[in-house]
């Protein structure tokens, strides 16, 4: 819905593609193609903060006209900052994060909900409604989601897809125009313009895979010998399944709770020749059961500082079946 300046996303892969080398050459134990890159890596980044963050108020300026709330903060620009830690230091990057989120709580009444045909009725003034929503699109929705998923918004990140007003899924299903069936190429209505079936949107389905279930790529995995297992659970939910096949075999997760008070459960898959480290999240250090006994040897995780981001017991466990129960 808010076109991100192509001049920010440029760099901002050009950024991106530095970083994923580097990692390769230090995987592969390359490390003065691994020095050489994140040199020039962190040369963008600094060219980036330079000529699109405003520091003060944590905004990076990535729309070059003003978008259709108003601002040219785009939902894209934040989540990407975020998402890629592009941002210098852990203050900005907090302020970034609010930036995001005051972004995405702003996007209400959004107009442009159907567009290409004077021949629909109400289609020239057609608008979206109250409540958050989501405007980044083909790029941006993951950076977005799972921004927020490491802020500690899953809360919000929800709020978002689950929206019945333009822009969201949930008008695309149910709208005056052309109920979809499918995902369409735009979040708007398109007459005979963009595809009305069209994965445009589908990265969603990473932050439902990655964050509200947990199922990670550990930075350092070759072939997914190492996971994290890091949920972080929505309030609005009560459980969630996931799985994700790998070439070493079927990584699993379930996990639930009753309610206020009630244990959390995580129960965990892990396929022979896989380590990972899960992250259970707890508020009380020592109150995590694996099996019905007590946990030894976890590491007690908060999340990074500004951000609000929940208290979890790391445990580094091999493959097999494991029942979390934390208190």
């Amino acid at each position: 819905i808010d076109q991100t300046s192509t001049a920010f996303t440029g760099m901002a892969f050009q950024r991106m593609s530095y970083l994923a080398f580097a990692n390769i050459s230090s995987i592969v134990g390359a490390h003065g193609l691994e020095t050489e890159y994140r040199a020039k890596a962190a040369h963008v980044a600094s060219e980036m903060n330079a000529r699109f963050l405003d520091a003060a108020s944590g905004v990076y300026h990535t729309h070059g006209a003003t978008a259709s709330n108003g601002r040219n903060d785009t939902q894209t620009g934040q989540g990407l900052a975020l998402f890629s830690h592009l941002c210098p230091d852990v203050p900005t990057c907090a302020r970034t994060l609010q930036v995001l989120a005051e972004n995405a709580r702003g996007a209400s009444f959004l107009p442009g909900a159907c567009r290409g045909s004077s021949s629909l009725p109400g289609c020239n003034t057609a608008r979206g409604g109250a409540g958050s929503h989501l405007t980044a699109g083909l790029f941006g929705i993951k950076w977005v989601l799972l921004a927020l998923a490491d802020g500690g918004m899953n809360d919000l990140a929800l709020e978002m897809l689950t929206s019945t007003t333009f822009p969201s899924f949930g008008w695309m299903q149910n709208n005056p125009f052309a109920n979809a069936t499918t995902i369409w190429e735009s979040w708007f209505f398109s007459d005979n313009t963009f595809s009305h079936n069209h994965p445009m949107f589908s990265s969603s389905e990473v932050w439902l895979l990655q964050s509200v279930a947990g199922i990670q790529p550990h930075p350092s995995a070759r072939g997914m010998h190492r996971v994290l297992i890091k949920p972080s659970p929505p309030t609005q939910l009560q459980f969630v399944r996931a799985s994700f096949s790998t070439p070493r075999g079927l990584i699993s997760v379930s996990w639930a709770r009753a309610g206020d008070g009630a244990p959390f459960s995580l129960n965990v898959s892990i396929p022979p020749n896989v380590r990972a480290t899960v992250h259970v999240p707890t508020s009380v250090l020592g109150r995590v059961l694996e099996g019905g006994r007590g946990v030894t040897g976890g590491r007690r995780v908060v999340g990074d500082a500004g951000t609000g981001s929940g208290e979890s017991l790391a445990i580094e466990v091999g493959s097999g079946f494991f029942e979390f129960l934390s208190f």
